[in-house]
């Protein structure tokens, strides 16, 4: 596997593992990069990589191999971690919950697809 020198400088912004490391731990050549494991590693991608960054490096089937509640868990950012807990569901193709339109005092929310601005429901 390679990647591209500008997802390895976004991976590896904090610490000097020579790119050639990283990709054979992505390919499982090797146990660890650095103090990295693998898991440890895809962490890091996750948090630090946007979407299309990461579908450069990883299957969709990885990802969903990947992508388990411990793993969640260990994601820095609460709505990353919201972000990637739906995409797991998404994957699994589990229920999403309802889209929580307005506020649970606002009376639209019993008609959620029309706008208060048009209509009055009142």
């Amino acid at each position: 596997m390679t990647i591209s020198d500008q997802i390895y400088r976004q991976i590896m912004w904090d610490y000097s593992i020579p790119k050639e490391e990283i990709e054979k731990l992505l390919s499982g050549e090797i146990q660890y990069a650095g103090h990295y494991d693998y898991t440890a590693l895809a962490v890091k991608i996750f948090n630090n990589l946007s979407w299309y960054q990461i579908i450069k490096i990883y299957s969709l089937e990885k990802i969903q191999e990947l992508l388990t509640e411990d793993f969640i868990n260990k994601i820095r950012f609460k709505t990353l971690k919201q972000n990637y807990e739906s995409l797991r569901k998404i994957l699994c193709k589990e229920t999403l919950p309802d889209a929580k339109w307005g506020t649970a005092n606002d009376d639209t929310r019993r008609y959620p697809v029309l706008s208060n601005r048009w209509y009055s429901f009142k």
